[in-house]
């Protein structure tokens, strides 16, 4: 037998309570941090038909504070330093568990046991009707946010309604229907949690710098006093079959034709599970994918394909997504898979393939232990295994289980399960309208956050070549990997007048081909040493980046410089690539989100303002964009000595300058003439625009004004206040219209940052019905924390624990190392600025916060904007009496035919 992995031994204890709770404990010092982490062995499937989504509303119900800490729980854990923003805390369910967990400071490690204890045992003592109807509201909003108010948003729980045959416990959503949610009563909610919120029905990860003694100690005082529940029976294994063929076809408003083939297929770790995930690797993953390659690169006749392998604890999923390119129809689409995956069955993968797929995979599992915590971390994973196979030491035995595969095996059982005579074809097409007895302890007292230990990031290195070429270097030498990111000061601020989106698409261009490499030997060679890849522009910023194991370094660090020094912009890919950026921007027409977020700007800004204008391009600007437009702008902003090579990981500044020499030591430098960007005048009233969406269950609401650039002497005294604002899930806005109203599954406050100005917008997604109550309550937020209400002691107090306590955890993988460092780089402050950060926080005071909010905070300057049904919301509209309101179109443009009022 192979020697394990080094990467894959992880140094864990498992231990049982008398009263049946598993307790799992990872040590790592890497960050002053801990990671808390409880698996619930309950999901959606333990539910019954009519009783649906009660795992989930349970789920929010865990978050409306218990007998003894009382409140919003999030609020409270905040306080500690644990960030929602940055997935340092939140609560999920799927299929077959609910999970919550919490990366906070090592000194706040008793309070977070105190508080998950608390939840666990004593709940129910502070539930109330008045939560649960609130709760069920937010619910209700986030079904419409995820499934109801986004293109094809329908379409996984028509899948499931028609793949799983009634009554198995797959065949309805998470999230449950609309009825059932509505039909939950308070003894529904305690009966749900009796039953399964217990000890024995539990499994707790304690992952990161902590001590043994002190946690056993810990675990045994807050966990060990609660009783156990009852013994429960698991579901069985049960994989389906669907005898013949059956097609669905949906009419919504969606912008393109789109298919969805799926089969239900083995469950999580049984035979033919690994086999098929690597089956959808080769079928759509990446250009030289069977499927992307045939449909979306050579034929281009589907503007996105992509196969996935669901595996759930008792079966799975396996299916593939197109979406048709206009004038393209799903039958060719749906010819062209099946005679993909027929050839794939008879003859299997070849040996690239295999190896491509098999470098990936390995690629991916070392990455995910780079995080102690939160979504896929080491915590979650030993949980995941403790639950659902019994025991926590799966690392290798899940790394070995797709190094076992071979072509014959995956052909295989590509023949068994993706039978083209028993699957569900399901298509999506365009509405033809346009609407559619144990120690006791006092619990009544929290414990003591500790005091805050002194964390500094891990310390940056930096030299520059004599082309000017900055090289930066944090060396982290826990796992055989780094992450490396060019980054230039160039973007799309620097496009041609009237020609949007050059920038944008010459970033994107970088990796279609070279002179000496095309697109497809480009992507054959990353996959082969399975390294990640991406380039990309902004408005101030271009990127090419990626992450590699330290073995495939070297050889990942020359095709970057292949890329960035010899890019040739072929025509033939600059087509195919207009024509998948004009896909997606009809898709981003069928997206409230985006279309709030697009006509902010354009209304704060202007249309021709380098941050009005759409950095991706228009539909007018991207037809007449052509292989020499790319050139011109590469030949004149792609520079040396505006750059930085930005490493992190597995190695020294030595070895990075020398690489970098080698590398790129041969760019030419060049002067770069710097953009001026505009200065804009704000509104001398709040305006009001209207983008109509015929149908939509909810509004979006984006209500902000311009901003300062990054570079400000009050820089912290705006993180701050924006805490208190809207910046964190204890904020006041978030507060008052999720958990007082109802209105909403989260609201929001946010400042975006350039380099000459900016700008801060808040808002959400609202029920139809509450929107101009929840321009209202924004408008009164905004009027209070500047006049009314300024901000408290309290609230600073709080805002400044969340930020400086949760400080530590955005150094944790090596993709936001390079993150903090290029920031820096892009606002031209001193790599010293990162480390300076909590002291400044902490030093910050309250006047100089509330100075922030009048200096920035002016509703009477703002504007907003509003994505919904003009037939239902305009009339209410109307009676705000601060403002008109101007009739925009999807694209920002004002509607010829409006009239203000």
């Amino acid at each position: 037998m192979a020697a394990p992995h080094p990467s894959l031994i992880i140094p864990f204890e498992h231990y049982r309570l008398t009263n049946g709770l598993q307790v799992i404990l990872h040590q790592d010092r890497k960050l002053p941090i801990v990671h808390v982490n409880l698996w619930y062995h309950v999901g959606s499937k333990n539910e019954r038909p009519g009783r649906t989504g009660f795992a989930h509303l349970f789920e929010h119900m865990m978050f409306q504070g218990s007998k003894n800490a009382d409140g919003g729980y999030l609020t409270l854990v905040e306080k500690a330093g644990a960030n929602l923003r940055n997935g340092g805390v939140n609560g999920t369910t799927s299929f077959d568990r609910t999970n919550y967990f919490e990366t906070v400071p090592r000194e706040a490690l008793e309070y977070v046991l105190w508080l998950e204890s608390d939840r666990m045992g004593y709940l129910t003592d502070a539930l109330t009707q008045e939560k649960l109807d609130n709760q069920r509201d937010v619910v209700k909003n986030e079904r419409r946010q995820s499934y109801e108010n986004v293109p094809y948003g329908r379409a996984f729980e028509v899948i499931l309604a028609n793949t799983f045959p009634k009554g198995h416990p797959y065949s309805w959503l998470v999230i449950g229907s609309q009825e059932d949610i509505s039909a939950a009563t308070l003894e529904d909610v305690i009966d749900f949690f009796k039953t399964y919120y217990t000890p024995n029905n539990c499994s707790l990860a304690v992952a990161g710098d902590f001590e043994r003694e002190q946690v056993v100690s810990l675990v045994e005082r807050y966990f060990g006093p609660l009783p156990p529940g009852p013994a429960l029976e698991r579901p069985r294994l049960w994989l389906p079959k669907l005898e013949g063929q059956k097609r669905v076809v949906v009419s919504d408003r969606v912008p393109q034709e789109r298919l969805y083939l799926v089969w239900p297929t083995p469950a999580y770790f049984q035979p033919g599970d690994a086999e098929l995930d690597i089956a959808s690797r080769i079928l759509s993953h990446g250009k030289n994918s069977r499927l992307y390659k045939t449909l979306v690169y050579d034929t281009q006749i589907a503007s996105d394909v992509s196969a996935f392998n669901y595996s759930l604890e008792i079966s799975g999923l396996f299916g593939v997504i197109a979406t048709a390119r206009p004038g393209h129809s799903l039958e060719e689409i749906e010819e062209t898979i099946r005679k993909e995956i027929s050839r794939f069955a008879r003859e299997g993968p070849n040996e690239e393939e295999l190896a491509r797929e098999k470098a990936k995979q390995e690629f991916d599992f070392i990455s995910g232990l780079e995080r102690i915590g939160g979504f896929g971390g080491k915590a979650d994973l030993l949980n995941g295994y403790n639950t659902f196979l019994g025991d926590p030491d799966y690392f290798q035995k899940d790394f070995e289980r797709y190094g076992r595969l071979t072509a014959d095996s995956i052909r295989a059982c590509v023949g068994q399960y993706l039978d083209h005579q028993n699957q569900l074809a399901l298509t999506f097409v365009p509405e033809a309208s346009d609407r559619p007895n144990i120690p006791e302890i006092d619990r009544r007292v929290a414990p003591a956050l500790g005091a805050k230990a002194a964390f500094h990031p891990p310390p940056a290195e930096s030299m520059q070549l004599g082309n000017g070429l900055q090289v930066i270097v944090i060396t982290q030498r826990e796992l055989p990997k780094v992450a490396a990111s060019l980054v230039l000061k160039s973007g799309g601020i620097s496009d041609p007048s009237g020609l949007p989106g050059v920038a944008w698409m010459t970033g994107q261009m970088l990796d279609e081909g070279t002179s000496t490499r095309t697109a497809l030997q480009i992507q054959a060679q990353l996959d082969r040493m399975g390294t990640i890849l991406s380039t990309h522009a902004e408005a101030e910023l271009s990127h090419v980046s990626f992450e590699a194991l330290t073995q495939h370094l070297e050889p990942s660090l020359q095709l970057m410089a292949d890329l960035v020094l010899d890019p040739v912009f072929p025509e033939e890919e600059l087509e195919r690539n207009r024509k998948k950026r004009l896909d997606s921007i009809l898709q981003e027409r069928n997206n409230p989100a985006v279309i709030g977020r697009k006509a902010f700007r354009i209304a704060l800004f202007g249309p021709d303002h380098p941050f009005g204008r759409d950095t991706a391009g228009t539909e007018t600007s991207l037809q007449a964009l052509r292989s020499s437009d790319l050139q011109a702008f590469y030949q004149t902003y792609w520079k040396p000595n505006i750059a930085a090579l930005i490493f992190a990981g597995d190695i020294d500044l030595e070895d990075a300058v020398r690489y970098a020499d080698r590398y790129f030591g041969g760019w030419l430098p060049a002067p770069v003439s710097q953009i001026s960007v505009p200065l804009v005048e704000a509104p001398q009233r709040p305006q009001l625009f209207l983008v109509d969406r015929q149908g939509a269950p909810q509004s979006q609401i984006r209500i902000g004004g311009l901003g300062p650039k990054r570079k400000v002497d009050d820089f912290y005294a705006i993180e701050l206040m924006n805490a208190v604002l809207g910046g964190a899930f204890g904020s006041r806005l978030n507060l008052n219209l999720r958990e007082d109203k109802g209105y909403t599954y989260g609201a929001f406050s946010s400042f975006s940052f350039a380099r000459d100005l900016g700008l801060w917008v808040c808002g959400a997604g609202v029920q139809t019905q509450f929107t101009k109550a929840t321009i209202t309550e924004i408008r009164k937020e905004l009027e209070s924390i500047r006049d009314g209400l300024p901000i408290t002691d309290s609230e600073l107090d709080a805002a400044r624990a969340n930020l400086t306590r949760g400080f530590a955890q955005r150094f944790e993988t090596l993709g936001r190392l390079v993150d903090e460092v290029a920031e820096t780089f892009s606002y031209d402050l001193p790599i010293e600025e990162i480390a300076r950060y909590p002291q400044q926080i902490e030093s910050t005071t309250l006047e100089e916060v509330r100075a922030a909010v009048q200096k920035y905070i002016d509703f009477g300057r703002t504007i907003c904007v509003v994505v919904g049904d003009k037939d239902q919301i305009e009339g209410d509209l109307r009676e705000l009496s601060w403002c008109g309101t101007t009739l925009l179109d999807v694209d920002g443009n004002p509607v010829p035919t409006s009239k203000t009022h």
